[in-house]
């Protein structure tokens, strides 16, 4: 599935009813900075017999070398609760302007900037919703895909995925960790500071994967291709 978009695939993309749950202002050179997005992004409209369900994924939309922003967001017009946001679409224009049609509340973002990069940080769910909950908007910061085989199941991926660690207390921190198509959910690692969840979130990911290859599964470097060492994987971050 693809993760990355940038300005060249503009006239394929749609934000129709995406969710904007943050809005970061980045100072860079020369008078200009990035304006980063944080949303639910909806990969696709599914068309099911009754009703619609989509597709949805926590996603970063980064515009760079931006400038002369003009933004409005009026809540009370439409006595709307606060909470995220919704676009409407993205308009293009010359001279580089960028136009953000909101459609709830009411308003509108603009800027010039010289193009975009979209990411997603986390995997699509399928949702009878357009916005995700909490605990699918885990922001993963790596991830890797890896071709599996099972003799009962055939072949499928299993993407590896290490989130964000995150601040419980003042002495413990946890991390997200996840093996999307190999496990429907791994708790979250904790730790004393981030520095130790990460390195455990790690570990659950290399242990469960090495179980998965000691009761006879497969992992490999592309469909039919090469073994994946476990231990080489997680040591030089490398397949084999």
């Amino acid at each position: 599935m693809k993760r990355f978009w940038t300005d060249a695939d503009f006239p394929s993309l749609s934000w129709h009813d995406n969710s904007v749950h943050a809005l970061r202002i980045v100072e860079g050179k020369d008078c200009t900075g990035e304006i980063v997005l944080d949303i639910d992004h909806i990969v696709e409209w599914i068309d099911s017999d009754e009703r619609y369900e989509f597709l949805v994924a926590p996603a970063e939309l980064r515009f760079r070398d931006v400038s002369d922003l003009r933004m409005t967001l009026d809540y009370p017009r439409t006595s709307a609760a606060l909470g995220p946001f919704t676009l409407d679409r993205i308009e293009f224009a010359q001279s580089n302007l960028w136009t953000l049609k909101v459609n709830w509340p009411v308003g509108e973002i603009s800027f010039s900037s010289a193009g975009f990069l979209q990411r997603l940080t986390g995997e699509p769910v399928v949702s009878s919703s357009q916005a995700l909950d909490s605990g699918s908007r885990i922001k993963y910061i790596a991830t890797r895909e890896i071709s599996a085989f099972q003799p009962d199941r055939g072949g499928f991926v299993v993407t590896v995925c290490i989130g964000q660690p995150y601040c419980i207390s003042e002495d413990e921190w946890a991390c997200p960790v996840a093996l999307h198509g190999l496990h429907s959910t791994l708790r979250d690692q904790h730790g004393a500071d981030s520095f130790q969840a990460l390195m455990l979130a790690q570990k659950l990911a290399q242990v469960q994967l090495a179980y998965f290859v000691e009761d006879g599964g497969q992992l490999l470097d592309a469909p039919e291709g090469k073994p994946v060492d476990v231990a080489t994987l997680f040591r030089k971050g490398i397949l084999w």
